[in-house]
């Protein structure tokens, strides 16, 4: 239980990369446990950029849970949570989280609207067309012939094209001189 606990305290933590804070309640009997917050958006902002980038400051000690809840709930209102600045989902003290709120359902409806827009055919500018076919040089896709170049023929000895990347040796100009040749090397015995 909670009221077991040595520590109660409502702490900050703030990402050095992004300056982005979060606010929660904790209480443990150790101080130092590494506690950096149980929140949707902080867990995966600390997946993201690693504990590393994360710092903590006590905001507060109290002397029990409810305690703590009441001074979440004043420090984390409706508008820290409405700021661009703060990874908190919801208003405090409620101590935890259990529901997606307005913020990260408007987050979720962003990206997939950014997701759609990519692959729907809107219009792409100029700048972001040269980009993409800058990307695509060198590639070779399914049904394009790179290049050409001439091999003689295994069996009649003509001289024919063939695709570059393809195996030459022993390759021939068609399908009845295949045919030949498989006869003459006793592939087409081995089937019988």
């Amino acid at each position: 239980m909670k009221e077991d606990r040595k520590f109660f305290y409502v702490y900050q933590i703030t990402c050095d990369v992004t300056n982005k804070i979060y606010v929660g309640a904790h209480s443990t009997n150790d101080m130092e446990d590494g506690y950096l917050g149980s929140g949707t958006l902080i867990r995966k902002a600390i997946r993201k950029y690693g504990p590393e980038h994360f710092h903590k400051t006590i905001l507060f000690e109290g002397k029990s849970w409810e305690e703590l809840l009441e001074k979440e709930a004043e420090i984390v209102d409706t508008d820290f949570v409405n700021r661009n600045d703060t990874y908190n989902l919801r208003e405090g003290g409620s101590g935890g989280t259990k529901l997606i709120l307005e913020k990260e359902l408007e987050r979720r409806r962003k990206v997939a609207e950014a997701n759609r827009r990519t692959k729907t055919g809107v219009p792409r500018s100029e700048e972001t067309k040269q980009k993409i076919s800058e990307s695509h040089i060198g590639q070779v896709h399914e049904g394009q012939v790179k290049e050409r170049v001439r091999a003689i023929c295994a069996v009649c000895g003509k001289e024919f094209e063939v695709r570059l990347g393809k195996r030459i040796k022993g390759k021939c100009c068609s399908r009845s001189c295949t045919a030949k040749l498989m006869n003459i090397t006793g592939v087409a015995n081995r089937n019988k």
